[in-house]
């Protein structure tokens, strides 16, 4: 360009298998929706974790903070919870998955209602980790 090389190189990794996480992730919250909708807060509850949990993942695995491998609720959890105090994920976004985590059992188990704990303003806070990562995972690529 101009006489002059420019070389980019995007040191993230796994974006691949993140983009996919990323994905399902929305589903999950889709889902979710529709659970509130139906007053279902169960259901509500548990699948806004595990959009929650796959978006986790998917941050930890292309910061090289784990490896693509990584498994188990414990380890994806204590993973973006150190990641929060480095700052280098939303703490809206971490205080959102450890509230949901904190939760779930009780809202998949016993039924508890749970709606004036999870209003649809989580469900903003869960788009926009889907939102940040989608833009992150899109740099250097030639996907549109």
């Amino acid at each position: 360009m101009n006489d002059n090389w420019l070389m980019l190189f995007d040191f993230r990794r796994n974006k691949g298998k993140a983009s996919v996480l990323v994905k399902r992730s929305e589903e999950f919250c889709a889902t979710a929706e529709h659970a509130l909708s139906q007053n279902f807060f169960g259901p509500y509850v548990d699948n806004l974790f595990s959009a929650c949990e796959l978006l986790a993942k998917a941050r930890l695995i292309t910061a090289a903070a784990e490896s693509s491998g990584i498994k188990g609720h414990g380890a994806i959890h204590s993973g973006i919870n150190r990641w929060g105090k480095l700052g280098n994920v939303d703490s809206k976004f971490v205080e959102t998955f450890n509230r949901l985590s904190n939760a779930r059992g009780s809202a998949r188990y016993k039924g508890d209602d749970m709606s004036t704990q999870f209003d649809a303003e989580i469900l903003g806070t869960i788009r926009a980790e889907i939102a940040d990562l989608k833009a992150r995972l899109a740099r250097f690529s030639d996907d549109p």
